[in-house]
């Protein structure tokens, strides 16, 4: 996953007795004094987190759509309550809501500190093809839910979400995501995703990775049962949806989900968004022989919303001449060649 960063920076923070007049000044505005009393009836915590959700409110957070100097005035009041805030802060994108922790490591402080949805351009395209279809949405390293929630929201009535985690932590979060929305066109499954039906030790101590996004497959982690994508979809009327889109974030086990998704590739041709990264090219499933003859079967091509064509190859000699730092190439599409 990219690293989170911040659009400006501030100096350190101010001193609390300040921080708490300030806090005292924009209750007054937003609330007014007698709510803000009470008759200490109100939870101090609570409280401050209200006016912070009502101050984000008013910046009207928005899918992808960034206005820097709207966002500017906002991060001086992130600067004055990102200390005293408590988690989770709801932030309302309108049709909307998600849940957001601010804690460094947790991925969905992103939108704490700028307004979007993770990926929100991506969620935006999805919503595009789906238009006005009845569609199926597969989530394939769901976490939170940033994809998942804003497309089961914005396409409740046409649409149905398959939202897949290995991650218990991650399913929880989209769990309440789910439930401060009133969703119920999500299906979710908290399981390891593969080639094969079986077990693998899957690892989401955060004292362990850089964040939230970077749960994995590896050696230390506790066991966990994997199955494919063709068996989870065994009980689904696939031939029912005009359009499936399938996103895959498995942190490099991109292809192993694809070989375990074959029989439903060949006969449903859905649309695959997948993460291209260097942990994919250290899976030992991986080869670019290996991707090709997939390629092959399934006469399925790389893409980019461009519709620029790439063989796996291209791909491979960016990512090896990509600054080292950089752990993602980008998000690549798969399509059939039938449907293209």
């Amino acid at each position: 996953m990219p690293t989170i960063r911040s659009w400006v920076q501030f100096p350190s923070p101010a001193p609390k007795h300040q921080v708490f007049a300030s806090l005292f000044l924009i209750s007054t505005i937003f609330l007014g004094v007698d709510k803000f009393f009470n008759d200490n009836l109100v939870n101090m915590e609570k409280l401050i987190n209200l006016i912070f959700e009502k101050i984000i409110f008013l910046f009207k957070p928005q899918l992808s759509k960034r206005n820097i100097f709207k966002l500017y005035f906002y991060k001086i009041f992130y600067f004055i309550f990102k200390k005293i805030i408590t988690s989770p802060v709801l932030i309302n994108f309108g049709e909307f809501k998600m849940f957001a922790y601010n804690n460094n490591k947790d991925l969905s402080k992103f939108m704490l500190k700028n307004l979007n949805v993770w990926d929100g351009f991506q969620v935006e395209r999805i919503n595009d093809i789906f238009k006005n279809k009845k569609s199926l949405f597969i989530d394939c390293g769901c976490s939170f839910g940033s994809y998942s929630i804003p497309i089961a929201k914005l396409n409740s009535i046409n649409s149905k979400v398959i939202a897949i985690d290995a991650s218990f932590a991650a399913i929880t979060r989209l769990k309440e995501n789910i439930l401060i929305n009133s969703i119920n066109n999500i299906e979710i499954y908290n399981l390891g995703i593969g080639k094969e039906e079986g077990y693998a030790n899957f690892n989401e101590d955060l004292n362990q990775l850089p964040n939230s996004g970077s749960f994995r497959f590896d050696s230390s982690g506790k066991v966990l049962k994997v199955t494919t994508l063709d068996v989870i979809l065994e009980q689904q009327s696939l031939h029912s949806f005009e359009v499936i889109f399938v996103k895959m974030d498995l942190e490099g086990y991109e292809f192993d989900a694809l070989l375990g998704f074959k029989k439903n590739i060949l006969k449903y041709k859905p649309i695959i968004l997948f993460e291209f990264s260097r942990m994919l090219l250290k899976n030992s499933t991986f080869s670019e022989q290996a991707f090709n003859l997939f390629l092959k079967e399934t006469s399925y091509e790389l893409q980019d919303y461009h519709n620029n064509i790439y063989s796996i190859e291209q791909l491979v000699k960016k990512i090896d001449t990509k600054n080292k730092k950089f752990e993602v190439l980008g998000d690549f599409l798969l399509v059939s060649k039938n449907n293209s």
